[in-house]
């Protein structure tokens, strides 16, 4: 399982074939609620930061 927000990228249909065809199910998190997904955008920020 993967938890995503609502952007663009995560809600392609070429994204939920990938998932479909690797067995994996995409999460999405409450809409409104950022706070939701915070550890993930910090560690991503964080790894973005040191690349």
């Amino acid at each position: 399982m993967i938890t995503v927000a609502h952007g663009r990228e995560w809600t392609s249909k070429a994204l939920d074939a990938w998932a479909e065809a690797h067995r994996i199910t995409l999460e999405f998190i409450r809409p409104g609620n950022p706070m939701d997904n915070a550890g993930i955008a910090s560690c991503n920020g964080r790894v973005r930061e040191e690349w």
